[in-house]
Order: C-alpha cells, then structure tokens, then sequence
C-alpha cells in the first residue's frame, strides 16, 4: 500500500500532522540517541524528525515508498528488522501503523523491541479508535475505519492489553488535533456525500477509491468541507479534552519495571 504522493516536493513540505509528530516526539522523548518509526512510507517524518536524534531507522514494507524513501530522500529505512538493528533504541513512533500489521507480526515486533531497546525507551503510538463516538455511532461511515486496508480496530483497552502482554504500559493518552479535526470533516463528508474518504484519497495519494476524482467533485468537497468545520468543532473539543474517547488514540508508552 501506498499511503501517500511519492514526491519530494510534497513529502517535504511541512504540514500540521508533520508539526504535530515532531513536537509531540521530542516533547516525550528524554534520550535523543536512537529513533525507530515503524511504517516509514515515504520518510516523511523522518526527514523532519532526524535532526534530533543522533541516529534514525524506518521499517516500511511497501517496496514504491521504501525505493523512495531510501533513494530520493536518502533516508536509513529497510524493509526487516534484526534485534542487532533495534539495540539500545530510545524512542520507537507508529503514527497509523500498526491497524495494518498482522497480529503475529506487531507480536513478533513488540517482543523484539522489548528485548532490545533501551530501558528508559519511549514508544509513540497512534492507531484508530474503534471505541470512539465515531467507531459507535458511525462505523461505516468513520473515516478510520477503512476495511480495504486496516486488519483492525483498537479501543484504548484492547491497546492497552495488547501493550501489557509485551510488559509495556501506557503513561499517557494525548489529544491529536490534526487526527481530531481531519476525521470530524472527513467522516462528515463520507455521510452527506455517500463516499468514503473521497477528499482525504484525493489530497494524500491523488487518486480516490469509490469514483474517479474530478474537478467539480473535489471543488465540492472542498466546499462542504469548509461548512462542515463550524459544525464539527464542538466535537473537536470534546476530543481535545477526552482523547481516550477521540477517533484517534495516541499513546505515550514505556517499558514496565519490575
């Protein structure tokens, strides 16, 4: 899966979700020496991450955006991990990754990781909230809930529990407004319009799923989208205040001590 345009220009050009990775990483991120980002995709983040750790890995699968990542943007990505890759990693980030990992691989990863990094490692962790007021009342309309492509829905509970099987915790749960504004629209828009994800397809990799994208629709959904904030933004505020409950959970994670 490709989850996103393979252009320099575009990968490099700053955006709110990009300002958010970063700040909310080196906010939580005590050792600077080693990051890990598991679901790599063009290096995006990476590339305006790396000046803060001394030393960056990206794990990424998908073979268009790991060339990419590794040609264009000259950026330390592979497409396997080794234990000796993860040794001694301070801080491991997954922004929307793990829902498209299956669970006898984000087992296998875990332990590894677990075994490897360092003790003080903090791990990153966004991934869709099944459980939100969106997932219940809205699923198939719920802009994270994408059947084509995620293997699974999380609560903060079965996160939680997952989490708790590799002896790592959950410290905090933070509130991700670009995650919180973009699903608010988008899932607004899958309603009225009878699509899904039309303009979040057409913007991210400029191509859609359900129909061909043209002028006047994506005008159109630009418009609706412009009226659809002053709608959604009571919601958006309820998410800020009770990310446990957001469309989006993102999770501060560290090592249990025994």
């Amino acid at each position: 899966m490709i989850n996103e345009t393979l252009d320099i220009k575009q990968v490099t050009t700053p955006s709110g979700l990009t300002r958010f990775w970063t700040h909310t990483t080196r906010r939580f991120s005590q050792n600077t020496s080693f990051l890990l980002d598991i679901g790599a995709a063009s290096g995006r983040f990476l590339f305006f991450i790396k000046d803060s750790f001394t030393k960056i890995l990206g794990l990424e699968v998908s073979a268009p955006s790991l060339a990419f990542a590794q040609s264009a943007m000259h950026l330390p990505v592979v497409n396997t991990l080794t234990p000796q890759d993860v040794t001694a990693v301070s801080c491991v980030t997954a922004w929307h990754t793990l829902e498209h990992i299956p669970a006898t691989d984000i087992a296998t990863l875990l332990s590894m990781l677990r075994s490897e990094a360092s003790q003080d490692c903090v791990y990153i962790l966004s991934v869709p909230n099944g459980s939100s007021l969106w997932g219940f009342f809205l699923m198939k309309h719920f802009s994270f809930y994408d059947v084509r492509e995620h293997l699974h829905q999380f609560s903060y509970r079965s996160l939680e529990l997952l989490l708790k099987q590799h002896h790592l915790s959950i410290k905090q749960c933070i509130p991700a407004l670009p995650y919180s504004s973009f699903n608010a629209v988008q899932s607004i828009l899958n309603v009225i319009t009878g699509t899904h994800n039309y303009l979040y397809y057409y913007l991210k990799r400029s191509q859609t799923v359900d129909a061909p994208p043209t002028k006047l629709r994506t005008c159109a959904h630009l418009a609706l989208a412009g009226c659809i904030i002053p709608l959604a933004a009571p919601i958006i505020l309820f998410e800020l205040l009770c990310p446990r409950y957001a469309a989006a959970l993102t999770v501060i994670c560290s090592h249990e001590h025994h």
